[in-house]
C-alpha cells in the first residue's frame, strides 16, 4: 500500500535537521512552552520545508529533544513533568544545539573547500 502524501510529509514522519531543531528550540526559548501555536508559526516562517507544521508537532519534537538533551541534566525519575517543563522553559541545551549546527556548517565548508581545490 502506498503512503499518502500527507503521511510522508507529516513532521512526525520527516527527519528534522539540526537547523530545524535549533529553530524550534529558539522559538520555544522566545515564546515558552505555553505558546505552541506561536512556536509552530515561527518555525514554519523560518523554514518552509514542512508543508504542515502544527503546535502538536512542535510540542512532540520539543519533548523528543528535551528527553535527548535532558539525560545530562536530570537523572531519570528525579523530577516530575511540571518541574521539568519549568526547568526547560529556558532551554538550557540551546547552546548544545548551536554547537552541533556550527559543527555541521564547518564540515560542509570543509567539503566545499576540498571540492574547489
Amino acid at each position: 500500500m502506498a503512503k499518502s502524501e500527507n503521511d510522508k510529509n507529516s513532521p512526525e514522519k520527516q527527519t528534522w535537521s539540526t537547523m530545524e531543531e535549533l529553530l524550534l528550540a529558539c522559538a520555544v526559548h522566545r515564546h515558552g512552552t505555553d505558546s505552541w501555536d506561536s512556536v509552530a508559526s515561527e518555525v514554519h516562517k523560518q523554514n518552509s520545508t514542512f508543508r504542515t507544521l502544527t503546535a502538536i508537532d512542535c510540542r512532540h519534537k520539543y519533548n523528543d529533544l528535551k528527553r535527548r538533551f535532558s539525560r545530562n541534566l536530570v537523572s531519570p525519575g528525579s523530577a516530575d513533568e511540571e518541574t521539568l517543563a519549568a526547568e526547560i522553559s529556558s532551554v538550557p541545551w540551546l547552546e548544545e544545539l548551536r554547537k552541533l549546527r556550527v559543527d555541521e556548517l564547518r564540515r560542509e565548508v570543509e567539503r566545499y573547500d576540498l571540492s574547489i581545490s
